[in-house]
């Protein structure tokens, strides 16, 4: 029977997780917290798929027990622990997820999610990806497995849309893409009157069908803009790359019908989310223009920095956001390189609630 981390109950490596030659080494403070982080990322994921994940026993195995000097199974066992390590590190997210997110359903949210990155991995063996998954009980659809990972992962894992501190009434998504932000909030405020928009006409159906059974949620499928009109955007089916910038690395150009910014807001807008590729700094400088921005409460914005062939206005959008009276935070990772793309997020709110 392979030892757990619930096993081991001394400061030292036990014997048969040794290999021949090796010392009889301590184990660290660190380590063994370690390890006991482990053994609850296992025992959450058993509760939640019901199936034995031994990730944190393995993981510190190849820790504690490295290739001895040349092993040809080195590169196996390193490349191993490196994959290990990250689904490690995923369900110590899904964890703290599950134990002290803001949802209500929050384990059955991290049950979805786990099953889903099982679908995952098979669907790489089998290369027969599902084109739809079940979360909260409604049926997602989507054109890449990957892509929805990883949406659904940013936005219900990392809740990159959490810390509202109101309840709002009224919810304006701009750049909805399938619908996932969408869910996001009616799982919070079932009772919100939500209007999506999604540019995007391959993305825009199947937005439709993930929202088609949730109450109080109307959908257009119109680019966010400066103005009205006809105008190119450029998109990638099933890598989830839609901008009206052609060098977002985008492949296919489609016309698309734009809309203000200010004429999707008639009244009072509890919470804006705003994701749309760069086209947030025309958007904001058209809003500020027609005096609507003090309609809006709270507001979650994706900032797109350093997009290739655009002017760095970084500066300028926040100055606008002082000027209509909001505070903000901001939140991004370094780029691996100078200069590259950075998504920004910013969260701001109207520093006089009215």
């Amino acid at each position: 029977m392979n030892p757990r981390p619930s096993d081991y109950k001394s400061d030292a490596l036990p014997a048969e997780l040794r290999q021949p030659g090796q010392p009889h080494t301590p184990v660290s403070k660190d380590t063994k917290a370690s390890f006991k982080r482990g053994v609850q990322i296992e025992r959450l994921t058993h509760a939640v798929t019901g199936c034995n994940f031994h990730y944190a026993t393995f993981k510190f195995v190849l820790q504690r027990n490295p290739p001895l000097p040349g092993s040809r199974h080195k590169p196996m066992l390193n490349g191993l622990a490196t994959r290990v390590a990250d689904h490690v590190e995923t369900l110590s997210d899904v964890l703290h997820f599950a134990t002290h997110g803001s949802q209500g359903r929050r384990r059955e949210i991290a049950r979805d999610f786990l099953k889903m990155r099982f679908l995952l991995g098979v669907a790489k063996k089998n290369q027969k990806p599902p084109d739809h998954l079940s979360l909260l009980g409604i049926p997602i659809h989507f054109s890449d497995l990957g892509t929805f990972k990883y949406v659904f992962e940013e936005v219900f894992i990392h809740e990159c849309y959490g810390g509202c501190p109101i309840t709002p009434a009224t919810i304006l998504d701009c750049g909805s893409n399938i619908g996932m932000s969408i869910v996001y909030f009616k799982s919070l405020w079932p009772h919100a009157r939500i209007t999506g928009v999604e540019a995007s006409p391959g993305t825009f159906a199947l937005l439709q069908e993930n929202v088609a059974g949730l109450k109080d949620v109307r959908i257009l499928n119109k680019a966010v803009s400066d103005r009205e009109g006809s105008i190119p955007f450029y998109t990638s089916p099933g890598l989830g790359v839609s901008s009206t910038n052609p060098l977002r690395g985008a492949s296919e150009e489609v016309l698309v019908e734009a809309m203000p910014l200010s004429r999707l807001i008639e009244g009072e807008i509890d919470l804006l989310k705003i994701d749309i590729e760069g086209s947030e700094i025309a958007a904001f400088e058209e809003l500020e223009a027609s005096g609507k921005m003090p309609l809006i409460r709270f507001m979650f914005i994706e900032y797109h920095h350093h997009l290739p062939g655009e002017s760095h206005a970084l500066s300028t959008f926040l100055s606008r956001l002082e000027r209509c009276g909001f505070n903000y935070e901001t939140a991004a990772a370094l780029p691996k390189r100078v200069g590259n793309f950075q998504d920004i997020v910013i969260r701001a709110w109207q520093a006089q609630p009215h």
